[in-house]
C-alpha cells in the first residue's frame, strides 16, 4: 500500500488538473420482485455525470475517496419513476472488489425515496462485457426492502464517447454542462 501511495502521490503532483468528470448512459430492463406488481421485463435507464474535484484523494489508497466519484443525473424505471433526479457515488474498485459500484438514491413518482445499488463485475476474460453490463437492484430507501432487480448495458459503441467525455471536460467544476442531457428521459436502445 505504501508503494501505491507513493506512486499515486507522484502521479497526482505532476498532473496539471485537480479533478475530472465523465458522462455515462445505460439502458436495459428491470422487473418488480413482488408478484402483484410483476409485469415482466420493463424499461430501465439512467444517465449520469460522474466527477471529482479531489483527484489527489481519488488516487490515494488510504482515503475514503479512493477511486470514488460523485454522480448525479436522472433515472427512469417504468412503473416507478420517470426522469427522476438521482445523486450518489460511483466506486471504481478495480483491484479490491474488481467492480464498478453504482450507489444512488432517487424518489419515485409517488415521492417515495429509493436506492439503486448496482455493479459491473470486471473480468480480464470478458473485458467488453465486464465494462458494459450492470447488474442492480432497487430498494425502498427507508425499509431496505428490494423492490426491483435490473440488468442494464452501456452500448459498446458508446465506449469511445465515454473516454472522450473524460478528456474533453477539462473544466470539471462547471455544472450545468448538460441540462438537457440530465433532464430528458433516455429511451432504451433496441
Amino acid at each position: 500500500v505504501q508503494v501505491i501511495s507513493r506512486v499515486a502521490e507522484f502521479v497526482v503532483s505532476s498532473l496539471p488538473i485537480s479533478g475530472f468528470e465523465f458522462r455515462e448512459t445505460v439502458s436495459g430492463t428491470h422487473r418488480f420482485v413482488e408478484r402483484r406488481r410483476d409485469k415482466g421485463e420493463l424499461p430501465f435507464s439512467f444517465s449520469i455525470r460522474a466527477w471529482t474535484d479531489r483527484l489527489r484523494e481519488l488516487l490515494h489508497p488510504e482515503t475514503r475517496e479512493f477511486f470514488r466519484c460523485e454522480i448525479e443525473g436522472t433515472v427512469t424505471l417504468e412503473g416507478l419513476a420517470v426522469a427522476a433526479p438521482l445523486a450518489g457515488t460511483l466506486e471504481m474498485s478495480v483491484v479490491r472488489k474488481r467492480q464498478f459500484v453504482y450507489d444512488f438514491t432517487f424518489k419515485s413518482a409517488g415521492g417515495v425515496a429509493h436506492r439503486f445499488y448496482g455493479h459491473k463485475d470486471l473480468s480480464i476474460f470478458q473485458p467488453l462485457k465486464s465494462v458494459t453490463t450492470l447488474y442492480g437492484e432497487v430498494s425502498n430507501a427507508k425499509t431496505g426492502r428490494v423492490v426491483s432487480t435490473s440488468v442494464a448495458y452501456l452500448d459498446a459503441r458508446d465506449l469511445p464517447l465515454l473516454v472522450i467525455s473524460v478528456l474533453e471536460d477539462r473544466d470539471f467544476r462547471t455544472k450545468g454542462w448538460a441540462d438537457d442531457f440530465l433532464t430528458k428521459p433516455v429511451a432504451p436502445r433496441e
